[in-house]
């Protein structure tokens, strides 16, 4: 049996700068869409745990002007369990994720999520 190893990550903007550059036009005019999905400020924390059976993040806690992201997943051969809770600009909704499947469980919902997420200590 083996012991789970936990990792604690601190700073998606990295992760997130390399993957939207190499995929961003610099040519092309920013849509209004893009806009709206541009979030500043952004910082957050993911805890994983890994064994031979799954990989379980939890929490997923991500913050910045106009987002918040609370989520839960367990990743096993061939699924992908978990809560997620979303809000945008002042549009939040809450998912369950069975069997790699996103069912829409409704708006807000923020405190059914954070039921079944690990509680994480300090500042966010």
């Amino acid at each position: 049996m083996t012991t789970p190893q936990t990792f604690v990550w601190k700073d998606p903007r990295q992760a997130l700068c390399r993957s939207e550059s190499a995929a961003r036009d610099p040519e092309k005019r920013v849509s209004v869409l893009e806009k709206a999905l541009n979030v500043k400020s952004l910082h957050g924390v993911l805890a994983m745990e890994t064994n031979l059976e799954q990989i379980t993040l939890n929490p997923i806690l991500i913050n910045g002007e106009g987002l918040e992201v609370v989520s839960r997943l367990d990743i096993v051969p061939n699924a992908i369990n978990g809560v997620l809770y979303t809000k945008l600009h002042g549009l939040s909704a809450n998912f369950e994720i069975t069997d790699s499947k996103a069912r829409f469980r409704g708006f807000g919902g923020r405190g059914k999520v954070l039921k079944q997420v690990k509680p994480m200590t300090g500042d966010l």
